[in-house]
């Protein structure tokens, strides 16, 4: 079942499922880019300030299962499974079974928090805000805060064409009397939108990080109420954006303090620097795909999707080659068969660099997401390196990876980019092949 908005049909099985939803507190965040990683600061510096705390991200990486973690563990498959099992039993009975994939998927979060009683659960908008299915009634004073991060063209068909029209669906999270964090570098176009929608203008609390350009990465500060001056940077996550991003998750902690006492600097500083955020910018050594510990290669793997991420990405990407100025990249790339390969490819791809193109397999519970057919992508890609430079192909991407590193060993960096469906396939297919561990990544 593919994307159908609206919110009666999960606030119908939520409450034949005894409104778990409203067994404990919630931060709600949405936005086009960085919302993940502002998910998983705020659920690891919870988590540090010894608070059992449930995390909702969409889409899953890996499996399903992986969308829904506790204290930093996706939950297991036995208690993913009884718990979808009841809410489609659920769903079937009220509804005919009309509810989309993404609303089970909701409701099965909400479910497996109120079970193993958490304390506060930190849930990703997976589409828009106002009418999609984690917009619900919480309980009664209990949404800590909401954030909305950077907004961006990004699911035109669905939120829009235009920047302001995107704003209105990511605005439709703020909620009376509870503060909204916002990232004060949107567009003032943007802002105006935001601030025009809220209820109560005067909880508004915006965080505002200008980014330094250069090679460092640069440590700024966040001056805050409860913690003093925070020094933002640093942790295993990668790229200057992310000092925006935790300072965001910073603020949206320290505007509902009182709420949660416990969050202290220590856990703030710990849950920075023991955060997980996989296929993001992540760096893992080529030997992990060719089993030749002698030579490394980097692989870099990263989700950008859009146009903004996509710079974002190659931003940082073009701080790691300053370290090897002569040598080309070699790309991997898929794309979901509704993107522009265009726009993208023209911010990634330089004259001299590979392009490999291949399909990701198809996505569980997500039957609807497509892959870009290779001759497009291919057709993309020849027009910026040339036809002799890009090749088409398909079978076991680990494969596919340790051939581009084997082949092309004057290549330092060879990016998986474009889809995260496309870096789940890589990271499945390492855990499946026992060269990484499922806990290790989440």
């Amino acid at each position: 079942m593919s994307i159908n908005f609206g919110l009666s049909r999960i606030t119908n099985i939520l409450s034949a499922l005894r409104d778990p939803h409203k067994n404990f507190r919630v931060f709600h965040v949405a936005g086009t880019n960085g919302k993940g990683s502002i998910c998983a600061y705020l659920a690891s510096i919870l988590t540090k300030a010894s608070y059992t705390t449930g995390r909702f991200t969409s889409p899953h990486l890996l499996y399903p299962r992986d969308s829904i973690t506790i204290d930093g563990k996706a939950v297991s498959q036995k208690l993913f499974d009884d718990a979808y099992g009841l809410v489609k039993s659920v769903s079937s009975r009220i509804d005919q079974g009309s509810a989309t994939n993404f609303e089970l998927l909701t409701a099965t979060a909400f479910e497996i928090f109120s079970r193993r009683k958490v304390d506060v659960a930190v849930i990703e908008v997976g589409m828009g805000g106002t009418h999609d299915a984690t917009n619900v009634d919480y309980k009664r004073k209990g949404v800590g805060a909401t954030i909305i991060s950077h907004i961006a063209i990004d699911h035109q068909a669905y939120l829009g064409e235009k920047l302001t029209d995107i704003a209105k669906h990511k605005a439709g999270i703020m909620r009376h009397r509870v503060p909204c964090v916002l990232d004060g570098t949107n567009e003032p176009k943007v802002l105006k939108v935001l601030k025009a929608t809220a209820t109560d203008p005067s909880s508004l609390a915006y965080t505002t990080v200008e980014l330094a350009n250069g090679a460092r990465r640069t440590q700024q500060y966040l001056y805050t109420v409860k913690f003093g001056r925070i020094r933002l940077g640093g942790g295993p996550l990668h790229g200057i954006f992310q000092i925006r991003n935790q300072a965001l998750a910073i603020k949206a902690l320290d505007v509902c303090a009182r709420k949660f006492p416990r969050v202290n600097v220590k856990a703030i500083r710990q849950g920075i620097a023991n955060v997980k955020w996989p296929g993001r910018l992540q760096i893992l050594p080529s030997s992990l795909f060719t089993g030749d510990e002698q030579r490394q290669q980097n692989v870099i793997l990263d989700g950008a999707h859009n146009v903004v991420a996509g710079r974002v990405a190659m931003r940082y990407l073009r701080q790691l080659k300053r370290q090897y100025p002569d040598q080309p990249v070699t790309w991997i790339v898929a794309l979901s068969g509704d993107r522009d390969p265009d726009q993208l490819f023209k911010l990634w791809f330089k004259e001299n660099d590979r392009v490999i193109a291949v399909p990701f397999k198809p996505v569980e519970m997500m039957p609807w997401v497509k892959p870009m057919d290779l001759d497009v992508l291919l057709e993309s890609a020849a027009k910026l390196v040339g036809r002799e430079r890009v090749i088409g192909m398909s079978g076991n991407i680990l494969d596919v990876i340790a051939n581009a590193c084997n082949d092309n060993p004057d290549s330092a960096l060879v990016v998986v980019i474009g889809s995260l469906y496309l870096v789940g396939d890589v990271l499945r297919g390492l855990v499946e092949s026992g060269r990484m561990k499922l806990d290790d990544l989440m």
